[in-house]
Order: structure tokens, then sequence, then C-alpha cells
């Protein structure tokens, strides 16, 4: 009788247990993946209206930046206008983020509502859509 355990029959009984002594130490995950649903706090998308957000910064340091909080609230676009489909509360975040980033007196913002749109996308473009659940690391 094979040492593999029969699919079709439905039984796993014939296996045989490992060893009692193994060259190394049994494997131990060093980390635990949590999945994190929250429906209550994630609005479904047709709650949520499509802005295009623009930025010119002038230094670097602001320019990165920049970058690193549209990214937080943006779901495509290309080096410095994103796409961001966003609820009011999180324009009014986004809006309070860049100007804590920007010099009003030299750099640029832009955030132009488009407001509900149908969303057609051409070649390999893939359809922005809120994911089922949100990891939290």
């Amino acid at each position: 009788m094979s040492s593999i355990p029969s699919v079709a029959s439905g039984r796993g009984q014939d296996c045989e247990p490992p060893p009692a002594s193994l060259p190394f130490p049994p494997l131990r995950p060093r980390w635990r993946i949590t999945l994190v649903i929250s429906p209550a706090r994630v609005k479904p998308m047709p709650d949520r209206l499509l802005y295009l957000a623009a930025y010119d910064v002038t230094d670097p340091n602001r320019l990165q930046a920049a970058l690193h909080v549209l990214k937080g609230y943006a779901c495509g676009g290309q080096k410095s206008v994103f796409e961001c489909f966003l609820t009011e509360r999180e324009r009014q975040a986004l809006v309070s983020a860049v100007r804590a980033v920007l010099d009003v007196a030299s750099d640029r913002f832009l955030l132009l509502p488009l407001g509900r749109v149908t969303v057609r996308t051409l070649g390999i473009a893939v359809p922005p859509s809120d994911p089922e659940f949100y990891y939290v690391g």
C-alpha cells in the first residue's frame, strides 16, 4: 500500500507519521499575518468621487514627501498626476496632508473634482475597485 493518502476514498489514515528525530528543528513562523475586514470603515466605490490630483514642487525633499502623501490616496497615476477616488473626509485629509508638506509660496497643488464618472480603460489598464479586505501589518 502506498504512503500517499487516497484522495478519492477520502481517507488520510494510511499516511506515515514523520520520523521521530529530524536532522533540523521544525519550522515555526516568525510573524503572524492578520487580515482585517472592516466594511463599516470603508465606503464602497459608488460613494466615492473621482478626483485628479496634480502637484508641482520645487524642492526635492518636499517632492518626495508630496509623492508619499499622494500615493497613499491614489489608485493610479504617473509622475506628478494621480487619480484618486475619495470620500469627502478623505478629500479633506488629503488637502490638509498636502498643505502640511508643500510651501504655498513656491509650490502648486491642484485637486480637480471629476465627479461620478464611468471609468473606461484601454490596453492593459485595470479599472479601479475597492478590495474585499485590507491588510494591516
